[in-house]
């Protein structure tokens, strides 16, 4: 039998993990050896992949939590042999919902042991890895303050009011973007993405899955612009329910190098974490740079 590392990040989703713990570690005994480590900090969560010599590594928590682990597991002298799990418990789980990994707990373990590793492509922001997204402006924190009640209720569509409302009150930024060899400036912006994931936001806006491609060695630059009246906005909200994502408001394309220069600081998010204020970001694909247990 394999040895696994069970990494649980126990405060991940109103610590849900703890309620689920023994599903997860009996499906997982499946297949595994399971040695559990409960992770103490972000910085112990990144110590433990990168120094452990397991080559099994499964990751439970949210979207941040398995973006930690890979950070680890790229420093990690394994790092080819290493196959990463994911058994999400956080909020928005995006990257689950891109992987079609359930959303119970014991069935995502399940799921980890009847599947088997691909490689699977990640992103470098400024050399730090990040596994889906790293986004500015209007959209960025959406699926993390949007009410809980208002989720239940609405569901995705909450996601895109609470996006909507942000459009009207945030400014716009004025960038300079490059890409493989080309180069185009926006002008007043509200949001910008690079990602390779099906879904950004908690499901909030949705990549067609035949262009967003997750292993194809490109990223891809969302951008959406500053609505100047009610019209542009009811424009964006319809073009990203309805995934038209080529107009002058709301574009998409795909790229392996990114480089986004500001005159004005841009508040990253990388994977749903703080990524930091920077006016120059070049930004990555590494083709199949982990080994990811999916479908």
């Amino acid at each position: 039998m394999k040895k696994a590392l069970l990494l649980v990040n126990p405060k991940s989703g109103k610590q849900a993990a703890k309620q689920h713990f023994f599903d997860i570690v009996n499906n997982l005994s499946l297949k595994y050896e399971v040695t559990v480590h409960l992770t103490k900090s972000t910085e112990d969560l990144i110590e433990t992949a990168k120094t452990t010599p397991i080559h099994r590594i499964i990751v439970c928590g949210g979207d941040g939590t398995l973006s930690g682990a890979v950070q680890g597991i790229m420093e990690n002298p394994n790092r080819d042999k290493i196959r990463i799990g994911y058994i999400p418990s956080g909020t928005a789980n995006d990257v689950a919902s891109t992987l079609d990994i359930p959303k119970s707990m014991a069935a995502g373990a399940l799921y980890v042991v009847r599947n088997t590793a691909k490689p699977h492509d990640i992103g470098m922001f400024n050399g730090r890895p990040f596994v889906y997204t790293a986004s500015f402006g209007t959209f960025t924190r959406v699926s993390y303050e949007t009410p809980q009640d208002a989720k239940n209720l609405l569901g995705g569509f909450a996601y895109l009011l609470s996006g909507a409302q942000e459009l009207i009150r945030v400014k716009g930024y004025d960038v300079t973007i490059e890409y493989d060899g080309k180069v185009m400036e926006k002008k007043d912006i509200t949001f910008c993405s690079v990602s390779n994931t099906h879904y950004l936001g908690g499901g909030l806006i949705k990549m067609p899955t035949d262009f967003a491609l997750l292993d194809d060695g490109k990223l891809e630059l969302l951008t959406v612009s500053r609505p100047k009246h009610l019209f542009d906005l009811e424009n964006i909200v319809r073009s990203i329910a309805q995934k038209e994502f080529n107009n002058e408001l709301v574009t998409l394309l795909r790229a392996e190098k990114i480089r986004i220069r500001s005159n004005t600081p841009l508040a990253f998010t990388l994977d749903g974490e703080n990524g930091g204020e920077h006016t120059e970001i070049e930004i990555e694909c590494r083709k199949g740079a982990i080994n990811l247990i999916k479908s």
